[in-house]
Order: C-alpha cells, then structure tokens, then sequence
C-alpha cells in the first residue's frame, strides 16, 4: 500500500512538472507574439492572475476563444476580482468575433432579466455561429415575447380606461413605471401641452421619476405652485435645477428662498441665513448668466443683509 501511494505522488509530482515546463514554453512564445501559446499557457496555469493577463493579450489579438474564457473569469470572480460588466463586454467582444457560446451566453443573461427582445437577437447570432443551443432556445424566447406582448395589451387597455387617455400615454406610462425616464418626460410633455385628460396626480408620480432620473425640466415642473403646492418641495427642487445648469430655476428658486427669508418668524429663529444664503448663490448663477431680474434681487438682498447687520 505504501509503495502504491508512493508511485501516486510521485506521478503527481512529474505531471505538476511537465505541466510548469508547459507553461513556461507556451508563456516563452506568447512573449513572441504566438496568439495561441498566450491562451495555451493560461489553460495549463492554476494562478488565476496569470491566466488573466494570458488570456487578454490572446483576446486583443482577436483570439476569439480567450475572450469567453477571460470574460468567464471575470463573470465567476474565483481568485480573481468579479466584474460582471467587463464579462459581458468580453462576452460580446467574442460573440461579434463569430463564437456562438458567446452570443448563447449573452442572451441567457438577457433572458434571466427578462429582457426577451435582446435574448432573441443574441439567440439568433449564436445560431447563426452554429451553436445548438440556441437555435433551440429561439423558439422559446419567441414564445415568451408573445406572452409579454398579450401581457402589455392587457396593461394598456386597462390604462387607457383607467385615466382615459390615448395608447400612446397608456404606453408611455408603463415605460415610465419601468423607470424609462425619457419615457416619463414625454408624457410629462403631453400632459402640460396637449392637454392629454391624466390628472395632477399622475402627472406628479411621472414627473417624480423623470426627475429623479435626470430630467431637470421635469424637477421644474413638479415647482410648479399651479400644479404642486409645497413651498419647501418648491424650493428644494428649484435648487437642484438650478445647481444643474437651469437659470430659469435659479431666478425663480432664489425669490422664494428670498421671500422665506424675509418672513419675521424666520428672522427672528436665524433661520433665514440658510435662506438667504441659498438665495444669494441662485440669484449671482442666474444673474452671471444673464438674468437682469436676479441681479436686481441680488442687489436687493445684499442691502437686506446690511439692514439687519448680516455679513455677505
């Protein structure tokens, strides 16, 4: 038995030998420029790190091959920092270079989020390349995209009768539930200008997302005292359009912060130096700009301040 084991690691030890003396003869012509050495070496290599580095010198040769296997080192993070972005960028990289596990890979991905419209168009590419795979899954994916498609009718008729409005604001709507913030802008848009029947509470819950996505236009109207009344909500708003390039926010934002300053409650509490304070940085960003109106104001408050002994 021990003579047994004995033979058993010293066949471990030779093959953990020749296998070295691999990596060292692939890794020598990799350094060469042999493409396929590069991703030779980093299949024979236990150190992960190293097998990264081989794999991405093989992959920017166009080493289709080691693309995948770099982005499936990426995607698993064993004894490697994960990085799933880079993986699908690795993944797509070989998907276009014409490997259809790649593309098969890329589209499973999609699937898992439901996105269906993009699994089928990688299912196609990766049956295109010859992958079994997914030909076979093109089918199902088709098949769910008419579920979804059903699904989505329903939601829009159920929609349009809800708020009695037309498809294309029923549709709107749903993009913008799935935080589609560009979506939510144009139905903002269509409520304020063409009159389209949905109510100041839809109109806020889609102008919330549109701005909480970016859309500054849309922070601007949820300011709107017509619509949204909350002065506070008002100002907070203006603020953050104005400290996003909005000058027309900024005028208007400084004279409520300016006219909250001046109430005698909030004098007396201290709490209009926060107050003026915001009032005078949006009317000097507005007034630099251009806007006679916040210059005026400017000037106006600075002489507020030396009325009540405040620096500024």
């Amino acid at each position: 038995m021990k003579i047994f084991l004995f033979f058993i690691i010293l066949l471990t030890i030779n093959v953990s030998a020749i296998d070295q003396r691999i990596i060292n003869a692939e890794t020598l012509k990799c350094e060469y420029g042999d493409l396929g050495a590069c991703a030779s070496a980093a299949n024979f290599t236990s150190d992960k790190e190293k097998a990264a580095k081989l794999y991405e010198k093989a992959c920017d040769g166009w080493n289709i091959d080691s693309c995948e296997s770099l982005a499936n080192l990426y995607w698993d993070g064993t004894r490697i920092t994960k990085n799933t972005a880079r993986a699908i960028e690795l993944y797509n990289r070989s998907c276009i270079g014409g490997n259809g596990s790649s593309c098969n890979i890329i589209a499973k991905i999609y699937e898992e989020k439901n996105e269906f419209v993009q699994a089928k168009f990688y299912f196609n590419i990766g049956c295109e390349k010859g992958d079994l795979d997914s030909c076979l899954r093109t089918v199902n994916t088709v098949k769910n995209l008419e579920k979804i498609s059903k699904k989505i009718n329903i939601q829009i008729q159920e929609i349009r009768k809800k708020f009695e409005t037309s498809e294309t604001d029923a549709k709107s709507y749903i993009a913008c539930k799935k935080e589609d913030f560009g979506q939510c802008y144009e139905l903002v848009k269509n409520i304020m200008f063409y009159n389209s029947g949905l109510s100041n509470e839809v109109e806020e819950e889609v102008a919330t997302i549109a701005c909480d996505g970016g859309h500054i236009d849309a922070c601007v109207r949820l300011a709107d005292p017509l619509s949204f009344g909350n002065p506070e909500k008002r100002m907070k708003l203006l603020r953050y359009a104005c400290e996003n390039a909005n000058i027309y926010a900024c005028g208007q934002g400084g004279g409520l912060y300016f006219d909250a300053g001046n109430e005698e409650n909030n004098i007396k509490n201290k709490k209009s130096v926060m107050y003026y304070f915001y009032a005078n940085r949006m009317f000097d960003l507005a007034c630099v700009s251009g806007d006679k109106y916040s210059c005026d104001k400017k000037i106006e408050l600075e002489r507020k301040l030396d009325s009540l002994g405040w620096a500024h």
